[in-house]
């Protein structure tokens, strides 16, 4: 599948620091290439959305099956990931 930032995602992307934006960013490209396969770090929600975590940080995501692509909603510290 494809892997696609909304505008509120990529720009925290830039803001986080370069060492977990890099790993994290991996996490997701793992996670897009094989979204039904078991990813200890990612965990569903249900309906196509769910998360990827690193360290303190997570990222939002939901599947769009129609266009067959992983869009990454948000990304943000835990505390205030859910809000």
């Amino acid at each position: 599948m494809e892997l696609v930032y909304e505008t509120q995602a990529a720009a925290a992307l830039l803001t986080m620091p370069r060492k977990d934006a890099r790993a994290l960013r991996d996490k997701l490209e793992a996670f897009a290439a094989d979204p039904h396969a078991p990813h200890p770090w990612a965990k569903s929600f249900g309906k196509g959305t769910g998360r990827v975590r690193h360290g303190d940080w997570r990222a939002l995501y939901r599947i769009d099956g129609a266009a067959i692509t992983v869009v990454v909603v948000r990304i943000a510290n835990r505390k205030d990931a859910y809000r």
